[in-house]
């Protein structure tokens, strides 16, 4: 570099100013690009004053970059000497520039050189640096001009790719769409007027099946491709045809559809690269592109999305299609949305409603639109929001289809799916597989429904058309007489009208069965007639000439003055009766328990603005007659009633109502009992208690009324060696001590054994009425409380809960085992007796409202005390089995004694619970005490500090009484709250229960499962801790366990097949243990041992001979189950045992092979 020693030369003394020499570019430049390093003197701040000349060495990194180009910059002026000196292997390049004549030199701040630079594709992501050395600046005397040297750093970002991208899955025998795109988001393309490039495949697996332009350049280009199908290959050319200049950023360039062969397995990468690729801008100067490829995996076949439905639907129907994605064995993964049209029969079905299903969640986006000409409902649903989709299967929507009673019966009904589209959580298409629904129209199912009439002793009952086939479900059935009535006659016309005639002298209850019948079904209903005596019976003469009179019936209480209307002549019969109508359809609220009817003979009619007065003086239960309402219907004990417009005649102390007919009267109340309360209920109690020999063989029983004696009195026989009995007050379970505790009282019930059989045949004074509607019954504040019906007829449970604020638990009957909650609160007439939990601490008694009192008119204020200070209840909707609650069916896990050791009186213990699919939706069921029962079952919930202090409370109240077992009171074990059932919110791939089961018997417990349907398409297993086992819960069943302890814990995993396999396969047993399956081994099986913790390990065959036969394994595992395959190979038929050493124990398991 000697030309910068004569520039050094023309030094003279260095001035004291510093003016700054840089290097200078974009601080960040693409990778296989080339890019001006501009060499500038000065700043705005910081100025040159007349600068003639200037050398200096620019540094560089000659393994990144290298120098293609450099020039003089414009700072000096046009006419200047420049000189440049490259040395490739140092990473300098050598520069001076002088003005060659001028009267002085520059001022201010400029370009002085700029150097073209080069940056390789492998650059990308380094950091470049630059810098200068041995600067001079001169002016025009020669004289040095103080200099201060700057460096450089510029970041290489890579060049923007170009590559092929497929849109969404690729599954055997499809098409897919490979997308060539050029740029990123992290590495865009700039400025890009054209390109080209070859993109290659493997033609033996795939076909081009056409190509186009992608729409990055924009619509008006040229395109050009020619397809080697031989070599596989696909040359394509495409730029804009015109414009200012060129598109930036990233997208398609071109599209190409494939074919995938037929023959190609799953799992077969079908490979995409892009070569010879180059780009322009405008001006045709080349722009970097990364060239790349793609190996696409070929797929499974996606999961189906599918209409389903029942196979057959009536006529004169509606019913659900709905459309579901996946299925246990090809699930869906990540959906966050899909889109499809359902397609129908337009000219047999109607579509009458449509909703998104739950396998979304709840907070979704739905759409729909019905075209009612084209058969077509187009539905869209997608996730509003989340991080990520649904996995497994479900329904994304229901549709309702309504089939008209004429709508043909052939060809079947078909669902169709079509323009399917699914995507996931990122945007990225998912494949799904279409498939159809066929569904059969059949004649609307015949049903026969029992009948109940009411007609007079002595009287005729006719019922006019449709008569008995009124309530029963068909298509125009016709009647037959299939068992005539045995205390009267009957015609009975195939329009289901019929005439009965009780026997002279009858009274009671009569029966009569009919065949409905509708092309070759039938369907056999009862009819139940009840002929009646009345209580009393006024007959008057009445003619045309009483209009406007009023006649008075005696001591029916009734009175009628005729209209004007009134002709002809008869007798006019009135009879009250002290029984309610046969069926009170058209009532509103309470029904009157007995009912009035008027009728004429003769020729005599009566017409418009007849009144007719009721004494309500004779209207038992009604304390306020201005609320109850007159109702008539045409034909007595048969048909509906209507309310008649009703006015209190407060003077003459009459309900009065216009009529222009006579028949059958009753009377209701929204607030009136309108009833006859008894005096005494009959009790007729026969109990038994299996062998009486402990847990299983206790009952909960009580008396009904005030039965106001001792239990001891009222079983017999020696308390502790002939029977025995316990309280339970709420903490722990108190033992018979013959104090009055172990009174019988209303509403109280006890814990009973006895070795005889418990009868009683009593009449008991009724139980009083608080504001004659209801009865109070004691409960324990927040716990457990046996109850009894104290009245003779059953009350409904729901309306007991409902009468005490809505916070009460289920009702519990006891058979040996709680299997299930009770609807009905059955009269303790008959012995029974029930667990119901109190949850508020500051309630010590309920109302249960009598049956025939007003349903609104029962509060129970009685033990309010402040409400401020009530623990918050837990949340027992009623999800059993016959009430699964709002989030449909739940599977049902029963335990019972082994056959051989149960005996009659053990019922199956069983806890039900499901999933749900949101929070909202979740259901918890407390479970009462299980201390007397065989086994008991239950399913553990989260503990909570509510529950802990219970679990103390129960401790401390335990020296009151004793146990039967000594197990915590109140359905509680250790703070631990237990739940009889519960359906939790589904959540990621599945969910484990926690099961208990207590053993109080000896002997096997057989564990069934029913009711899997609830479970969907999912996977559901037993497994059993303590021992290492697992149970497919859809196929091994009933399932036999056995453990020496009271306690054995167990988990039941609902979810996807890989989560329960996981959850099986990492229980850990308590103990070492070998087995092997199948047995017999034909050509292979499988030896399984389980490891409670990681020991030194070997597995060995002998014959029986004791000689070593094979070594399967040794060395040290891991704690947990093993599987090793045994091959049969060389092994003859016989007898063999494989024997496991894990550190100090042995296990050996015979292994039959038959060859």
């Amino acid at each position: 570099m000697g030309f910068l020693l004569g520039l050094a030369g023309l030094a003279g003394p260095v001035a004291e100013a510093q003016v700054p020499v840089r290097p200078a570019a974009g601080p960040e430049q693409a990778a296989g690009t080339t890019f001006q390093v501009e060499i500038t003197v000065g700043t705005d701040s910081a100025s040159v004053e007349g600068l003639f000349g200037a050398s200096l060495v620019l540094g560089y990194d000659a393994s990144r970059v290298s120098v293609v180009g450099d020039e003089a910059g414009p700072f000096l002026g046009p006419d200047v000497v420049y000189q440049s000196d490259i040395d490739e292997e140092a990473g300098e390049i050598g520069i001076g520039v002088t003005r060659k004549s001028g009267d002085g030199g520059t001022s201010g701040s400029g370009l002085v050189a700029q150097v073209e630079v080069a940056v390789p594709d492998t650059a990308q992501g380094e950091v470049l640096s630059f810098n200068l050395r041995d600067v001079r600046l001169t002016d025009a005397s020669g004289e040095s001009i103080g200099a201060e040297a700057e460096g450089l750093e510029v970041d290489v970002r890579p060049a923007p790719p170009i590559r092929p991208v497929v849109a969404g899955p690729v599954t055997p025998r499809d098409t897919f769409r490979a997308d060539v795109t050029v740029g990123t988001g992290s590495a865009p393309a700039e400025n890009v007027f054209g390109t080209s490039f070859v993109l290659r495949y493997d033609p033996d697996r795939m076909s081009v099946v056409e190509d186009e332009a992608g729409p990055f350049l924009g619509p008006d280009v040229v395109y050009q491709s020619n397809v080697d199908s031989a070599a596989g290959e696909v040359g394509i050319g495409v730029s804009r045809k015109s414009g200012g200049g060129g598109a930036s950023g990233s997208g398609a360039v071109a599209q190409v559809e494939f074919a995938v062969a037929e023959t190609v397995p799953p799992g077969t990468e079908l490979p995409l690269e892009v070569r010879e690729a180059s780009a322009s801008d405008p001006e045709e100067s080349p722009l970097p592109l990364s060239a790349e490829e793609e190996a696409v995996t070929l797929k499974k076949q996606g999961p189906p999305i599918r209409p389903t439905g029942p196979s057959e639907v009536p006529r004169d129907s509606v019913f659900s299609v709905e459309v579901k994605i996946g299925t246990g064995s090809s699930e869906a993964e990540d959906l966050f949305g899909a889109s499809f049209t359902l397609g129908y029969d337009a000219s047999r079905v109607s579509v009458v409603g449509d909703e998104a299903g739950p396998f979304l969640g709840p907070d979704v986006v739905y759409q729909s639109n019905v075209d009612s000409m084209a058969g077509e409902v187009g539905i869209g649903v997608s996730r509003k929001s989340g991080s990520g989709g649904a996995s497994g299967s479900g329904v994304v929507a229901r549709v309702r289809v309504e089939v008209p009673e004429s709508a043909p019966g052939e060809p079947d009904l078909s669902f169709d799916l079509s323009e399917v589209t699914a995507r996931d959580s990122e945007g990225t298409p998912l494949g799904l597989s279409a498939e159809g629904l066929d569904v059969s129209i059949r004649e609307r199912p015949l049903a026969a429904e029992p009948d109940t009439f009411s007609v007079e002793a002595g009287a005729t009952l006719s019922v006019g058309p449709p008569g008995v086939l009124g309530n029963d479900d068909g298509s125009s059935p016709t009647a037959q007489v299939a068992a005539d009535p045995s205390e009267g006659s009957l015609t009975l016309g195939e329009d289901g009208s019929f005439e009965y005639v009780p026997d002279e002298g009858f009274s009671g209850t009569d029966e009569f069965d009919y065949e409905a019948v509708q092309g070759s079904e039938t369907s056999r209903a009862t009819v139940t007639i009840e002929v009646q005596d009345p209580s009393v019976t006024a007959t008057e003469p009445v003619e045309a000439g009483d209009a406007g009179s009023t006649v008075e019936f005696g001591e029916t209480g009734t009175s009628v003055s005729f209209s004007s209307a009134t002709s002809g002549s008869g007798d006019v019969t009135v009879s009250r009766f002290e029984e309610p109508p046969a069926t009170t359809t058209g009532i509103e609220g309470n029904a009157s328990e007995y009912r009035v009817e008027v009728s004429l003979s003769g020729d005599l009619s009566v017409g418009e603005g007849t009144e007719i007065r009721f004494d309500a003086g004779k209207l038992d239960g009604a304390s306020d007659p201005s609320e109850v309402t007159i109702y008539t219907r045409e034909v007595p004990g048969s048909g509906s009633f209507s309310a008649l417009e009703t006015t209190y005649d407060e003077g003459a102390d009459q309900l009065v109502a216009t009529v222009s007919s006579f028949s059958e009267f009753a009377f209701g109340s929204e607030t009136e009992p309108l009833f006859a309360y008894p005096d005494r209920v009959e009790a007729s109690v026969s109990r038994s208690f299996g062998d009486a020999a402990g847990p299983g063989d206790y009952r909960l029983v009580a008396l009904p009324g005030t039965p106001s004696r001792a239990l001891s009195g009222a079983v017999g026989g020696e308390a502790g060696s002939e029977w025995q009995a316990y309280w339970d007050d709420g903490s722990s379970f108190v033992r018979h001590d013959g104090s009055e505790t172990f009174q019988l009282r209303e509403g109280r019930g006890f814990w009973l054994t006895s070795r005889q059989a418990w009868t009683v045949e009593d009449s008991i004074e009724a139980a009083p009425l608080r504001s004659d509607t209801a009865a109070v019954i004691p409960v324990n504040p927040g716990g457990w409380t046996i109850v009894a019906n104290p009245f003779g007829e059953d009350v409904s449970w729901d309306r007991v809960v409902k009468a005490n604020g809505g916070d009460l638990s289920p009702l519990w009957p006891f058979e040996g085992a709680f299997n299930d909650t009770s609807s009905a609160f059955k009269s303790a007439r008959s012995g029974q007796a029930y667990y119901v939990l109190n949850q508020r601490s500051d309630r010590d008694s309920i109302v249960v409202p009598y049956p025939g009192a007003a349903k609104g008119a029962t509060t129970n204020r009685v033990a309010t005390k402040n409400r401020g200070g009530m623990d918050t209840p837990t949340t027992n909707k009623a999800i059993t089995r016959a009430a699964p609650g709002d989030g449909g069916p739940l599977l049902e896990l029963s335990v019972r004694p082994r056959e051989k050791d149960r005996t009659a009186s053990h019922l199956a213990s069983t806890v039900r619970m499901g999933l749900a699919s949101e929070p909202a939706g979740e259901e918890r069921l407390a479970a009462p005490p299980g201390q007397l029962e065989a086994l008991s079952l239950r399913i553990e919930g989260e503990k909570t500090s509510r529950d802990e202090a219970s679990g103390e409370e129960s401790k401390k109240a335990s020296s009151k009484g004793e146990s039967p077992d000594g197990e915590s009171p109140g359905g509680k074990s250790s703070g631990q709250r237990l739940l009889m059932a519960e359906r939790r919110a589904a959540s990621g791939q599945g969910t484990v229960f926690s099961l208990q089961l207590r053993r109080r018997v000896e002997g096997a417990a057989l564990l069934s499962a029913s009711s899997l349907k609830a479970a969907g398409g999912r996977s559901v297993a037993l497994i059993v801790p303590s021992t290492g086992q697992s149970y497919n819960l859809r196929e091994d069943a009933p399932i036999e366990l056995r453990s020496s302890k009271e306690r054995q814990e167990l988990k039941v995993a609902i979810g996807t097949s890989s989560y329960v396999d996981g959850k099986r396969e990492a229980v850990l047993p308590e103990k070492v243990r070998l087995t092997s399956y199948p047995n017999p081994i034909r050509q292979q099986g499988t030896l399984e041992y389980a490891l409670p913790e990681a020991r030194e390990v070997s597995l060995q065959v002998y014959d029986v001979l004791g000689r070593k036969v094979k070594t399967l394994t040794r060395g040290q595992k891991e704690a947990g189950r093993h599987r090793v395959d045994i091959r049969t190979g060389q092994l003859s038929s016989g007898i063999y045992f494989g024997r496991l050493k894990a550190g100090g124990q042995t296990r050996t398991q015979k292994i039959t092979v038959v060859r």
